[in-house]
This record gives structure tokens, sequence and C-alpha cells, in this order.
């Protein structure tokens, strides 16, 4: 077997209120990683399982200093504020082959579905050539229902294909009996877009009828901001702006 799984806590199943699976693995502009990050924090949110794999690359990460190996977790946030509970799967890496990343989907999926999940969201960013000050969200589901109601919240219905955890998730839990929702917030592709993972975390909120904490990512956020907006008004004082026409007499 490719993969190990590491069980780092125990749960009460029948305690759980009909969970559900919110992937924030790392990908474009880091947006789904930094929103299911910034829950783990604001909360506390509790590790579950560990997911080890010979499909990961050949390197370990330094984290604050500590030299760990490239994985997934699953963490469960319960909270009352929140009218379901959360297993957030978090991660340093996605895998590096596609046979890796449909076995890594696989096994994080039976795991939720072990604990009584029926509902998988998937976040992520969705790349524009442009920044975007109010980043709109697009989605894509496995059913009209849950595609009508993530539109009736504002999403738009997006078009094409969707690479990586996020996609292949969504597409395996409709397999495994399971709905599956995928929400895409535009961002430039800048690494660590945190304008792009609060954005995805507020629309998040409307969904699921509760107000999520975005502490971690506000400051973030406001940096950021506060960056491209200095950046814009740069190329406009280095000549960004079209040169002025010279006068004429006649």
């Amino acid at each position: 077997m490719p993969y190990k799984v590491i069980p780092l806590s125990a749960i009460r199943i029948e305690a759980l209120r009909d969970p559900i699976l919110l992937e924030g693995l790392p990908g474009i502009g880091l947006v789904g990683h930094m929103a299911v990050d910034n829950l783990i924090k604001a909360y506390g949110a509790r590790p579950i399982f560990e997911i080890l794999s010979t499909e990961f690359q050949p390197i370990s990460m330094v984290e604050d200093g500590d030299l760990r190996p490239q994985r997934n977790e699953l963490y469960l946030l319960s909270d009352t504020s929140i009218p379901r509970d959360l297993i957030l799967l978090f991660g340093n890496a996605q895998a590096s082959n596609p046979g890796g990343q449909y076995e890594l989907a696989e096994c994080s999926l039976r795991l939720a579905k072990g604990m009584g999940c029926r509902l998988v969201i998937t976040l992520g960013g969705l790349k524009r050539d442009s920044v975007t000050p109010t980043p709109r969200i697009f989605c894509t589901a496995t059913d009209r229902e849950l595609l009508s109601m993530a539109v009736s919240k504002g999403a738009g219905i997006l078009q094409g294909r969707v690479f990586g955890a996020a996609g292949i998730l969504v597409g395996l839990a409709e397999l495994m009996g399971m709905s599956g929702l995928c929400l895409l917030a535009e961002t430039p592709g800048f690494f660590g877009d945190a304008i792009a993972a609060k954005a995805i975390l507020l629309f998040l909120s409307r969904l699921l009828g509760a107000e999520l904490s975005t502490k971690e990512l506000d400051a973030k956020a406001k940096g950021l901001a506060d960056a491209l907006e200095k950046m814009g008004r740069g190329i406009d004082e280095e000549g960004g702006r079209p040169p002025r026409e010279p006068s004429t007499s006649p």
C-alpha cells in the first residue's frame, strides 16, 4: 500500500454532527490551504489522522525549525457556533503524480465517510491575469440542488476543468455515494493570496449559515491589499499613465 494512515486522537463518531469534509491542500495561490489553516488556528481544530505516502515528493519540509515529511492530515473542528462539524483535510503537499492523487483522495474520502460524512466541499484558486479587489467565487457540484444552493449565495458557475485534489475529491465523492461541491476564488496566483482565501471563507459562511472566523487572515489580507495598492501607485508614477499630447498653436 503506497500510503499509511496514523490515528492521532480518538473520535466518538456517534457524537459528530452530520460532518462535512472540507479540503484545503496547497494549490493555486494557496487559497484553500490558507482558508483551512485559518480555521484550524482560529478554532483550535484537533488533528485526528495523519496520512503519509510514497507518492509525495522525496523531500521534507521545515516548519518552525522542525523537519517534517510531506503529509496530509485530517482535523476535527467542532464548535457550537457552526451548525455542522467540519473534517478539515489539510497538509503541506499534494501527491506528485495522478495515481497518487487518486489513492490519497480515496483514502481521505473513506476516512471521512466512516465518520458519517455525506458532503465534500473543496476549496481552491481560479487563476486570473489581473488583480481583483473583491474576488468572485465560482462553483461546480455533483448535483443540481447543491449547485443551485451555491449560486443562490452569489457564486458563478464554473466552466472548464478543475485540477488536483479540488477536482478529484468531488468527482470520487459522487462515485462513493457522497455529494460534492467545489468552490474556487479568483486569484492572480500570488503565493499566499490571503484576499482570495478570506473571500472564500466569507462565502462559505453564507453557505453554512455561520459566521466563520477570519481573524488569522485579516492582517495578511490587509497587508496584501496595501502592497498591491502601493504597487499600482508606483506603476502610475513611473510611467503607467499614457503621455500627454504636446500642445499646438493655430
